[in-house]
């Protein structure tokens, strides 16, 4: 369940819908002893949208880094029960209403306040009574949705947002994903063609933080703040800690803006040594898919199955890859994610 503001008021409609809304879910963040500033015309908050139990911490250090910009709008997992207030489909636009409804439907219900408490954010944009440019989503990852251990929102939820809403889309101009495997090209691109005004995009095409995650954001956040056009991944504390023997980080920060395009820590290499890379490695995979579950309870603490791991995503993610093969070993990733962490929804 998302936390949020009560005013007193049972629903989300009319003049209550607008008030509720101005204070969505802030109550977490100054829960973290954060110091949140309202929104103003001029400056607008940047929304964050977390599931793990980090998404608390990393919404509070996001505020206080932004305080004197605008604050942040979080919408985080309530830590514990407390007063709500439900979200309403009667309280979106007529226009919307069936839609947006099959799109909630189709979510893990553990989520579906979390993404609904999104939509009415992105309504309010929608008809001009709010600006959303900045969004962050945080949260476990396989590369194709945020989760909890209790249940994720698919990118494509997210994008499907972005068609419902289009003029809120229009102006988002900067993206930021905390998650795992997020980052490279090809989401890029796809987020690009769902929020057309998009200026920069930051993921990552790796492990992502999770000590460091807030610093990233941080960093992200006075970067984005000052309108800059180039969003370096250099830039990120990450980026500067636990290299490998070849130099990359083990937290690899991947970005795309207007200025640079897409940028990455990790060096070039071809389709063919891409598939190399995988098929040395891929004796571990085998080990685990023959062995019983006694075998497959070390797969998490496994450094090897990582690598291999690794391998295959950035296989996956090449555009350059025969859309056989992908599905492969997208198959192939769910199943190692699976006995890598066998607690994570999205695995199954």
């Amino acid at each position: 369940m998302a936390e949020r503001i009560a005013t007193g008021r049972p629903e989300w409609c009319g003049s209550a819908f607008e008030e509720d809304l101005g204070a969505l879910s802030v109550r977490a963040a100054r829960a973290a002893r954060a110091d949140v500033v309202e929104e103003t015309r001029e400056t607008p908050p940047i929304v964050y949208l977390g599931l793990t139990e980090a998404a608390a911490g990393e919404a509070a250090a996001l505020a206080r880094a932004n305080r004197r910009r605008g604050g942040v709008v979080a919408i985080v997992p309530a830590a514990a029960a407390g007063p709500t207030t439900s979200t309403r489909l009667e309280c979106f636009p007529p226009d919307k209403r069936v839609e947006l409804g099959e799109l909630l439907a189709g979510q893990a219900p553990s989520v579906r306040a979390e993404l609904a408490d999104l939509a009415a954010l992105f309504a309010e944009a929608e008809r001009g009574a709010r600006v959303v440019d900045r969004l962050v989503l945080s949260g476990h990852s396989g590369g194709w949705s945020i989760a909890s251990n209790d249940g994720g929102i698919d990118f494509d939820a997210i994008r499907a947002l972005a068609r419902i809403f289009p003029h809120a889309a229009a102006g988002v101009r900067h993206i930021m994903i905390s998650g795992c495997q997020t980052g490279y090209p090809q989401a890029a691109e796809e987020f690009r063609a769902a929020f057309p005004g998009l200026e920069s995009f930051w993921a990552y095409d790796g492990t992502a933080p999770t000590a460091y995650a807030p610093a990233d954001m941080v960093r992200w956040a006075a970067l984005t703040g000052r309108g800059a056009a180039s969003v370096d991944p250099a830039a990120a504390p990450s980026s500067r800690v636990d290299r490998d023997r070849n130099g990359v980080p083990d937290y690899a920060v991947a970005t795309w803006n207007l200025k640079d395009g897409y940028q990455t820590l990790r060096g070039a290499e071809s389709l063919a040594r891409a598939e190399e890379r995988v098929n040395e490695l891929s004796f571990v995979y085998e080990h685990y898919a023959r062995g019983n579950e006694a075998v497959r309870a070390s797969a998490p603490a496994d450094g090897a199955l990582t690598r291999y791991y690794q391998a295959v995503q950035v296989l996956v993610n090449r555009s350059d890859l025969a859309p056989g093969r992908r599905l492969e070993l997208v198959g192939t990733l769910r199943q190692v994610l699976g006995w890598r962490h066998p607690e994570l929804p999205f695995a199954d």
